[in-house]
């Protein structure tokens, strides 16, 4: 029988199973060069954070258990590739473009607690596919959120966003803003944000914490909670 050959574009004899063999091979190769392309042109969130005064034998017990708040991270925030410890005490994790940036600020610092981070976002593509931890990949992406994260722990306020191309003072003035408003929060702060976050009202909120619904609002007014979960809630990518 005459075929096709795939590999020249000439007619020469072929058989129906070499020809459909070959044939599945350049369609295998054509569409790993095709994924390749749009792996590269698509834009990925990656956060690199590092925590601040990691040496301090106060913060020893809490970095114990570093692993086992990523995982409630993890569950929260469903990342593309999950948070995770890269090189000693730096987090990393990635997600889609589109994922909510105050979100995954405030989440981090709340579970994370007591201890402190700086945080640097990262827009941008990656190299190649994707593999179950960011320290196996390679991309702008990492490479920006470094040198966001560079930026951040040069500000008081510990957090930057630097995207590959295009105007990003919007996302930092949100962001910025974030971190002014909980400046001076502490771990009873968080928990009663988290509280709040998940039941909705302070009735539920001031049973869990055994104290009256009044002085839970006052809590949550003096703290800013709620202007914080509106900015949350709010965030337009």
């Amino acid at each position: 029988m005459i075929i096709p050959c795939p590999h020249h574009g000439q007619i020469e004899p072929c058989t129906r199973r070499t020809f459909y063999s070959d044939w599945n091979r350049f369609k295998i190769k054509n569409e790993i060069w095709y994924l390749s392309i749009i792996l590269a042109s698509m834009e990925y969130l990656c956060v690199t954070a590092d925590i601040v005064d990691s040496r301090n034998s106060a913060n020893e017990k809490h970095l114990s258990e570093l692993k086992q708040k990523l995982g409630l991270l993890n569950q929260e925030l469903s990342p593309i590739v999950p948070l995770s410890l890269n090189a000693g005490d730096e987090i990393q994790g990635l997600w889609a473009a589109t994922a909510s940036l105050p979100k995954i600020q405030m989440l981090m610092y709340a579970l994370l607690m007591p201890l402190k981070i700086s945080i640097g976002f990262g827009l941008g593509s990656i190299t190649g596919e994707i593999q179950s931890h960011t320290r196996e990949m390679r991309g702008d992406v990492f490479i920006l959120a470094r040198q966001a994260l560079d930026q951040a722990k040069k500000k008081s306020t510990n957090v930057c966003f630097k995207p590959f191309e295009g105007s990003h003072s919007n996302k930092n003035i949100i962001l910025l803003l974030l971190a002014s408003l909980t400046k001076k929060w502490n771990s009873q702060t968080y928990r009663r944000f988290l509280l709040y976050r998940e039941a909705g009202n302070i009735y539920s909120v001031a049973e869990q914490e055994q104290v009256s619904p009044e002085a839970i609002n006052k809590f949550i007014n003096r703290h800013d909670i709620r202007t914080v979960l509106k900015v949350m809630d709010e965030y337009v990518h």
